[in-house]
């Protein structure tokens, strides 16, 4: 859009500088925000010590504008206008806004329109909630009317304005009072009285440099000695170095001639855009290197004046050509969370700024791990001789073999000019050390699951050159102990704020819930537990759906994890041994959340090694650890029931593991139970009375687990309610179950005074009877490997020497 008279009127008011006696000038409907948001913007300008004035505190309002009021909108450097739906129903807000547009083409103040619930096209076009004011005020002020019209549709055409439809006010109003202070804050560049032509060249220039787009832009402003080159570049320096984190306007370069002044230029430079701050610098390669390193992260204006062929301006040049020539890694929409994975990883990068740095990203399946690592690669790409993101690393390696990823590395860093040829991965390793141990470069080895994978793309730190970094990502955390990465950075999940966002950018296409999906939104967040993955393909999946459509997908997804989420961290457990996916579907099934001790005693008896295998499903971030209890992502946990379910889903006697009551029920009630079950936890608390019998444990020939509990409040009714009919499990007196394969046998409440006569225990490791009427064990020799015994409370380890 082009720039608006009143745009190019306060652009070239640099010209003559007025003595503002106001910082800003607040213009709005009391009747709208008085009480609300131009009151908290009010407020936050005087904080930030910005002398503000309010019309309604200091002159009192009458029938038309009076000359105090006129002055102040004069002696004041910026004027804010809120419009309101109500707006345009006051005569005197309309009357306010022409003479403000008047006092701007006149004195060259700047308006910062803000469209509080209104769309900024109703404000120009006079519709919406304005059509029926100016449906009145035609009626009687015809001539008013086409002035009040002209000025709505020139201001609604100001680019920098704001509009606040959703959100947070005090987001909007922080917003807006950085960018006020960020403009009161820059230097006024003197640029002379009696400029003549100067709109013209405004417009065109902002027509090249279009701030808006992501991107660096280098424009030359030429022609013959006095046309006017130093005063133009001036002058747009001054209408748009607001914008920017910092400015520096380098005067007069030609005369810079020799190489103590082109340092000094240099430390101008970082002067001026960096607030102040003084860096020495000792020469001009340091000089370049400080600049590289320092205005990175920064969105600068630089102005280069009066240019004269230069060592460093040429070097300057070369060095924003090459940010220029740097890939775009693709990192998709909807990013939330980002900004605080790289300030961690660039406060690594940035420790050992002059050493080869390996750092491993980790983390569960569709963390985003691939994510940050192509944001972290976009963001300091531009400082290598080279640089390589090697994808998928698992999938091609599997796929095309380990040849095909070291000629792409090759061809990626010596940018498509690897003209050797080789046949073998030894000779690509040798490739390697031998073309890339002089370059500066920059290599992301992503989704690693094989230590051979490294080893032949990246084997060791002094393979490169010294600044070099290496960034693998990976779900194992040993593979990068393994192989001596310097960090290693876990990526954790969202938090709740940032999984409402997320989820509301999918599901709403805004960062924030609609009133009517609070509730179901809390559940989908509570569902997704902060994996991105979840939150995103949620958000997608429910997308344009009603609330009852809602409820029945959120009730669907408790009971099946979708393919796409389960797909994803399939991944990890299909990289396990038999023994390891026992153990993770043992603790997914039964044991989530309890003592690691306790179930490292019942499956080591079980022959799994429970440590070895804790261990690793902890390094493949399948399982954490903490305060000694076992935990995995309740997705994984749904993940390993899920890979239950599928061994037989329409009949749970065919299943390895039974967990849930209507399962457990179903094969006891109707003895549907075979040698495929290994492990039943039943819940009494919450199932129903049902009968056991010894044929419905008949077939069960392969039983190692067995668990029939009770809660605390359970524990306590029984207790209380002796004489009441409370639901009990009943046994008959001739009750057996198969028993020798089994390691773990806890039954809450045993109703029976001993074990069946033909009771094995000589595999059992731990035994808990709680609040049960056991009276006799049989000898102890019977249970050889117990080493532990529950029974009324009370602990008993038992001497397997006896």
């Amino acid at each position: 859009m082009a720039p608006t008279s009143i745009e190019r009127a306060s652009a070239s008011s640099s010209t003559s500088i007025p003595p503002w006696k106001y910082d800003v000038f607040l213009s709005f409907r009391g009747a709208d925000t008085r009480e609300n948001f131009t009151d908290h913007l009010y407020t936050a300008l005087i904080e930030r010590g910005i002398h503000t004035f309010r019309d309604d505190e200091e002159i009192e309002r009458g029938s038309e504008i009076t000359p105090k009021l006129l002055k102040a909108i004069e002696e004041s450097r910026f004027c804010v206008v809120v419009f309101s739906k109500g707006y345009a129903y006051s005569r005197w807000c309309l009357d306010e806004l022409v003479k403000i547009i008047e006092c701007v083409k006149e004195n060259g103040q700047t308006i910062i329109p803000i469209f509080y619930h209104v769309d900024p096209s109703d404000v120009r076009k006079q519709t919406g909630s304005f059509t029926e004011a100016f449906v009145n005020h035609e009626k009687q002020y015809e001539e008013e009317t086409k002035r009040w019209k002209a000025a709505l549709r020139e201001v609604s055409n100001i680019s920098a304005g704001w509009h606040l439809e959703h959100g947070y006010e005090s987001v909007l109003i922080k917003k807006i009072t950085n960018d006020i202070c960020k403009r009161l804050s820059c230097k006024i560049l003197h640029v002379g009285e009696n400029i003549v032509g100067m709109d013209f060249h405004l417009d065109k220039l902002k027509s090249f440099i279009n701030v808006k787009l992501n991107e660096v832009r280098m424009i030359g402003i030429y022609g013959i000695g006095g046309i006017g080159k130093t005063t133009i570049a001036k002058a747009v320096c001054n209408s748009i170095s607001y914008q920017f984190d910092g400015s520096s306007f380098l005067e007069n370069i030609r005369v810079m001639g020799n190489c103590c002044c082109v340092l000094q230029l240099q430390q101008k430079l970082i002067h001026d855009i960096l607030k102040g701050k003084n860096i020495k610098l000792h020469n001009i390669d340091e000089g370049i290197n400080v600049i590289k390193d320092r205005l990175h992260a920064n969105k600068v204006l630089i102005v280069v004046d009066d240019l004269y062929e230069s060592k460093f301006i040429k070097r300057f040049a070369n060095e924003i050509r090459r940010r220029l020539n740097c890939k775009i890694l693709s990192v998709g929409e909807n990013i939330v969370g980002m900004d605080f994975h790289l300030d961690k990883l660039n406060s690594l990068i940035n420790n050992k700024s002059n050493e080869v740095l390996m750092i491993g990203i980790y983390g569960i399946g569709g963390i985003g791990k691939t994510t940050i690592a192509k944001a972290i690669c976009n963001s300091i790409s531009y400082k290598f001789d080279g640089w390589s993101f090697l994808e998928n690393v698992r999938e091609i390696g599997s796929s095309c073999g380990l040849l095909q990823l070291q000629q792409n590395l090759l061809n990626d860093i010596l940018n498509g000019r690897n003209i050797y040829k080789y046949h073998n991965v030894d000779e690509g390793v040798n490739v390697i050390k031998d073309r890339l141990h002089s370059k500066k470069v920059l290599i992301v080895v992503d989704h690693v699951d094989n230590l051979s994978q490294l080893e032949c793309i990246v084997g060791k730190h002094d393979w490169f050159c010294q600044g070099s970094i290496i960034i693998i990502t990976t779900r194992n955390k040993h593979l990068l102990t393994c192989h001596g990465v310097d960090e290693a950075y876990e990526v954790k999940e969202l938090n709740y704020e940032e999984s409402i966002e997320l989820l509301s950018r999918y599901a709403f296409k805004q960062s924030l819930p609609k009133d009517d999906y609070k509730n179901l939104l809390v559940r989908a967040i509570e569902y997704a537990k902060g994996l991105p993955l979840a939150l995103k393909f949620l958000g997608i999946f429910l997308f344009s759906k009603t609330i009852p459509e809602w409820e029945s997908s959120l009730c669907k997804l408790r009971r099946k994890i979708p393919m796409e989420i389960e797909s994803v961290l399939k991944i990890s457990f299909d990289g396990l041994d038999d023994m390891e996916k026992d153990i993770f579907l043992d603790i997914a099934c039964f044991f989530k959340g309890k003592d690691k001790n306790f179930v490292s005693r019942i499956l080591d008896g079980c022959n799994f090694y429970a440590e070895s295998g804790i261990r690793i499903l902890v390094d493949k971030c399948l399982l954490t650890v903490s305060n000694n209890k076992l935990d995995m992502h309740d997705l994984l946990q749904h993940m390993g029931w899920e890979i239950v379910r599928e061994q037989c889903l329409k009949e749970p006697g065919e299943r390895s593991r039974l967990w849930e009551g209507e399962d457990v029920s179903h094969v006891l009630t109707r003895n549907t139970g075979t040698k495929t079950i290994e492990g039943i936890i039943r819940d009494m608390s919450t199932s129903k009375q049902i009968r056991f019998t010894t044929r419905a444990f008949k077939q069960m020939r392969r039983l190692r687990l067995l668990e029939v509990h009770r809660d605390v409040e359970y524990d306590s009714m029984m207790k209380y309610c002796k004489d009441k009919c409370i639901p009990r499990e009943h046994l008959p007196r001739d009750f057996t179950f198969p028993s020798h394969d089994l390691r773990y046998l806890h039954w809450d409440g045993y109703p029976l005074k001993c074990l069946p006569s033909n009771f094995h225990g000589e595999n059992l490791v731990e035994l808990s009877l709680q609040s049960s009427g056991i009276e006799v064990l049989w000898d102890k020799k019977v249970f050889r490997k117990l080493k532990t015994f529950l029974r009324e409370g009370r602990k008993a380890l038992c001497d397997n020497k006896n």
